[in-house]
């Protein structure tokens, strides 16, 4: 810490990438520390590296490919908290969405642009839905949260075709455990690997929170919607659906057939794969951090699909099995397997919709 301390001060050392990375990874320690114990999160390190970036300057923040995915991973760690703490990063946020749009658009780079614009689209449904807000009002944040659901969907027309995902049913598994404790209703996906697999399912969860909010406008409403917004809050219900069930079908790929704690890859843990069987590499990785990536304090993809509203009957039991088991293999406290088994606050703005009904 004093040598970070030390780097921070020095006009050189502070525009080295190695010392954002420093900062980075101790935002990451505190972030898996609080996700171990079941503690809250501080904006410290987020401030701290939002700061270096500011000070680095966009020259030295897009000099390389390395400084450019330090700062995207910055942004990435800045968005997330403020969907975690519910805090206005204001400032900082208006600051990250300049930059982002700097920087090359690559896959990675264009969702967080998006992710950053539903940061205040849920403030604003906050706003509105928690409050007598006029019907006007109401329909101006449905049209909102419509063309942001549309840009998330182009988003996943457009990825490249290494990051498509792969259905499979190559997943050797052993006889004497029920099928069920690791796959839910026969879906098993495979990702080019645990990073690409990451984002695909920051995008689904942020697209259940918009979709959630589609459907809160729509019940907000008085009386009887119409048809087509009867139509849309039944489309929005059935991709919940759908993205609950893709974030299912990636355990697999992160969690394999492990079943005892540790992170060191064990010969007999399985894992699933297209054409043939996974990498050394992809194996030290899942084995290491491959629960963490589904549990992890900013998107949590197994907690955010308990907060679905249309879940089918037995995946919110599923689901809990999982938790449990990635506490189990990670040696988590009881405090943080309570956190983590409780519903993901996907936002349901209640008072108008109360009111409405």
């Amino acid at each position: 810490m004093l040598l970070i301390r030390k780097a921070i001060e020095d006009p050189v050392e502070s525009l080295k990438d190695e010392t954002l990375l420093a900062v980075l990874v101790l935002g990451l320690f505190e972030r898996l520390k609080a996700r171990a114990v079941g503690s809250s999160l501080t904006l410290a390190h987020d401030t701290g590296a939002v700061a270096l970036i500011k000070h680095r300057g966009k020259e030295i923040n897009t000099r390389s490919k390395t400084a450019i995915t330090l700062t995207q991973a910055v942004h990435t760690q800045l968005i997330g908290h403020a969907f975690d703490t519910s805090m206005d990063s204001g400032r900082e946020l208006s600051y990250s969405l300049e930059t982002l749009e700097d920087l090359p658009q690559n896959t990675s780079n264009r969702l967080t642009v998006i992710f950053v614009q539903l940061v205040y689209l849920r403030r604003e449904a906050e706003l509105i839905l928690g409050s007598k807000a006029s019907d006007t009002e109401i329909f101006e944040l449905l049209n909102q949260a419509t063309q942001l659901d549309q840009s998330l969907t182009a988003w996943a027309i457009s990825v490249p075709a290494e990051w498509k995902f792969t259905p499979t049913d190559k997943f050797e598994l052993p006889k004497t455990v029920p099928r069920e404790t690791f796959v839910y209703e026969d879906r098993v996906d495979v990702y080019l690997d645990l990073f690409v697999a990451g984002i695909w399912n920051s995008y689904r969860v942020n697209r259940i929170k918009v979709l959630s909010i589609i459907c809160d406008c729509i019940e907000a409403l008085p009386q009887l919607p119409t048809t087509l917004l009867k139509s849309r809050k039944e489309l929005a219900c059935v991709t919940m659906q759908k993205l609950a069930d893709d974030i299912c079908a990636s355990v697999p790929f992160y969690l394999g057939t492990k079943m005892c704690a540790g992170t060191d890859d064990k010969p007999y843990v399985e894992y699933p794969y297209t054409t043939s069987k996974a990498s050394k590499g992809h194996r030290r990785s899942a084995a290491g951090s491959g629960g963490y990536n589904l549990v992890e304090p900013f998107h949590e993809p197994l907690k955010s699909v308990l907060g679905v509203r249309c879940l089918r009957a037995g995946q919110k039991e599923w689901i809990l099995g999982q938790i449990s088991r990635i506490g189990s293999l990670y040696s988590m406290e009881p405090s943080a397997m309570v956190t983590l088994s409780s519903a993901s606050p996907v936002p349901q703005h209640s008072l108008r919709i109360q009111a409405a009904n």
